[in-house]
């Protein structure tokens, strides 16, 4: 499928990367991950959307999962790098 001259893997790996940027970008600036209502909001999708991306980028490895449930967080794979 094609949208607008690009793939749909193209159009994923494009919001990945943008999502991963505010992502890190908000964790330095305000010294927390920001909440899926934070990512939601920036981004005009839902929580649960939101929730889908960061589940994605854990699995592919730009984010560490830690947590189950209601407690899941995420982090940038360099947080624990020295």
């Amino acid at each position: 499928m094609k949208l607008k001259g690009f793939t749909k893997k193209e159009v994923k790996q494009e919001t990945n990367k943008k999502v991963y940027l505010f992502y890190t970008d908000f964790l330095l600036k305000k010294g927390r991950p920001p909440s899926l209502q934070d990512i939601s909001d920036n981004f005009g999708f839902t929580r649960e959307r939101s929730r889908q991306i960061l589940e994605r980028m854990s699995e592919e490895g730009y984010l560490l999962k830690e947590g189950k449930g209601n407690k899941v967080k995420y982090k940038p794979d360099w947080i624990n790098k020295n």
